[in-house]
């Protein structure tokens, strides 16, 4: 009877703890996709205030836009480690505006085999911020990508971004956050409560 109740105990609680990390990584998610949100649409609002130099007259277009790319360029967060990246729209595969990190790309057509890795489907990342922003303007695209550390690149990781198309420029903004430390946080978090589990069930 001891053993049955402790199976049935423990069942119980792995059901739950379970459940419990679930909710933990969804919660941190959540709150990963709301600050790059925010933060994208700090960006924004320097293309606005460039856009609207122009409607007064005060800069031409090349020139607000010259002047919107420079100011997104110096853009971090994260301390230094987030960044906003400027791409076109055009089809079938768009052109690099700006790159903060890798200036190479810029002007560059993005259409390397490397960049198809989108959505769990193997897509053109950028194509799937152009379809994402083409339904409402703004939203997520999940893919995966080597992360930088000081010891070079690491094997592909999952990373979440916001963009956001900025119509009169037609831009692409986006930013991005890598989220294996959330993920590595949820294992810790359960091999602690499993251990926890494994004492109150066998002591």
């Amino acid at each position: 009877a001891v053993i049955i109740i402790s199976i049935i105990l423990s069942y119980s609680l792995k059901k739950n703890l379970e459940q419990d990390n679930a909710d933990y990584r969804d919660f941190e998610i959540s709150r990963t996709k709301a600050d790059l949100k925010n933060y994208v649409d700090i960006a924004y609002n320097l293309i606005e205030e460039a856009e609207a130099a122009v409607k007064r007259g005060e800069l031409t277009i090349d020139q607000a836009k010259e002047m919107a790319m420079d100011q997104i360029d110096q853009l971090r967060y994260d301390p230094g480690e987030g960044y906003f990246w400027i791409n076109a729209t055009g089809v079938p595969f768009p052109t690099m505006i700006m790159h903060p990190t890798v200036p190479a790309l810029n002007g560059k057509v993005l259409n390397a085999p490397k960049f198809n890795c989108a959505m769990g489907k193997n897509q053109n990342l950028f194509i799937a911020m152009i379809e994402v922003t083409a339904k409402t303007g703004e939203g997520y695209v999940d893919y995966l990508w080597p992360k930088p550390t000081q010891d070079g690149l690491t094997e592909d990781q999952p990373k979440i971004s916001y963009v956001k198309w900025h119509k009169s420029f037609n831009w692409i903004i986006g930013t991005g956050k890598y989220i294996d430390d959330i993920d590595a946080a949820v294992a810790f978090k359960k091999n602690q409560s499993e251990g926890l589990i494994s004492k109150l069930i066998f002591s």
